[in-house]
């Protein structure tokens, strides 16, 4: 539906205010633009509308590049919702409302109906409130009107810049709950603009943060909380919102570097030496490529050891979860009826770590205290020994 391809933003005094955007806005989906001040998210929006030009790159709507099109008509044709309403405060509700099916040369009959349907559409008595002046309601009631006013002519885009920014707490909520009961019945192309990561994490089907022009990540609200690519991402979600992980949610935050990994084929004798030493009571059998063969049990590699076999036989291979596919839930299902590591590997079987009791543990321990899982680097991890003292079979 909106497609952005390469595009900048450069000001006369040289300053990049967005970097080369690549991102493409599907038809019903809500995109959520959010990031610090002067990150680029405002300006990204009104390119689409052409309040800002663009310096390089294409922005295309249902396929159709926006300079080609007149900048007025183009604008006509898009629902554009700002903070402060825009709305004419000498016009009433009704008057504001049907501003731009007047500029469409809708008939009276078919603006009345329309004002009518709107209001309706939106909890708002249409005998009580369109003769209201806009002093004469609520903040929250004006920017409603604001919203119905972006909708009257059944844009296929509407942009939303900040809309419910100003509004006091209480409002803000009633009309995000509001937008996304619309959302449902209309199913438009929202982009919406905001400040506030909560708002952002209850409206975006998708979220784009930026910083300094430049996008740090594109995702459900979902994979921005569980998997943040990148520092900066997890600071600006906040330590609050990454303890408010579902158990639905992915095991991406679970996932541990396997402190002891070994080769197929390799004498038992040999991997029980290494277990020893290091004080573990699982490795994890992988081949030069990265793929996961199974996992060892210290108590089956003694064993094996004894008969002077390669550690292939104590192998198992029926503990194992996908990352694709499983949840929090199912990993601490699985941890429930066994304390052993969880062996976590790719749709193309790589080994890309464990989840242990402990992990699952410390998840919790940080759900309570409501802040989020520390991170730990590569390095200590290895020297961890989470899987001390796990059921020896």
């Amino acid at each position: 539906m909106v497609t952005f391809e390469e595009v900048s933003k450069i000001y006369s005094d040289g300053t990049k205010a967005v970097d080369s955007l690549d991102l493409h806005v599907q038809k019903g989906e809500c995109v959520v633009f959010i990031g610090p001040s002067g990150c680029g998210k405002t300006t990204s929006l009104k390119m689409i509308n052409r309040l800002e030009e663009i310096s390089s790159g294409k922005i295309l709507i249902n396929g159709k590049d926006i300079r080609e099109s007149n900048a007025v008509k183009l604008r006509r044709n898009i629902g554009y919702v700002i903070q402060e309403t825009g709305l004419m405060p000498h016009l009433t509700v009704a008057e504001n409302i049907a501003m731009v099916l007047h500029l469409h040369k809708w008939d009276k009959p078919r603006i009345y109906r329309r004002v009518n349907e709107l209001l309706e559409m939106a909890g708002l008595d249409p005998d009580t409130f369109k003769h209201r002046l806009p002093a004469d309601m609520s903040g929250g009631q004006r920017q409603r009107i604001g919203v119905l006013r972006a909708l009257a002519v059944e844009p296929d885009v509407v942009l939303m810049d900040e809309p419910f920014g100003a509004l006091d707490p209480i409002s803000r909520e009633h009309l995000q709950g509001e937008l996304l009961e619309l959302q449902e019945k209309l199913h438009k192309t929202i982009i919406f603009v905001t400040h506030d990561i909560d708002e952002a994490l209850k409206l975006g089907d998708r979220i784009v943060l930026m910083r300094g022009g430049k996008v740090e990540q594109v995702g459900t609200p979902e994979e921005l909380k569980n998997s943040p690519k990148t520092a900066f991402v997890r600071d600006f979600i906040g330590e609050d919102q990454l303890s408010k992980i579902s158990p639905d949610a992915s095991i991406s935050p679970l996932i541990e570097a396997a402190p002891l990994t070994v080769q197929p084929r390799m004498p038992a004798a040999e991997v029980l030496e290494l277990m020893e030493e290091a004080g573990y009571e699982t490795a994890q059998v992988v081949n030069r490529r990265g793929g996961w063969s199974g996992m060892v049990i210290l108590n089956e590699v003694k064993k094996i050891a004894r008969r002077n076999g390669p550690v292939d036989d104590a192998i198992r291979l029926n503990r194992k979860l996908r990352l694709e596919d499983a949840t929090i839930r199912d990993a601490a299902q699985m941890l429930a009826d066994r304390e052993l590591p969880i062996p976590i590997i790719d749709g193309s079987n790589k080994l890309l770590g464990l989840i242990t009791a402990a992990g699952v543990a410390r998840l919790t321990i940080h759900r309570l205290t409501r802040s989020a899982p520390p991170t730990t680097a590569p390095e200590e991890k290895s020297e961890q020994k989470s899987e001390r003292g796990v059921e020896s079979v």
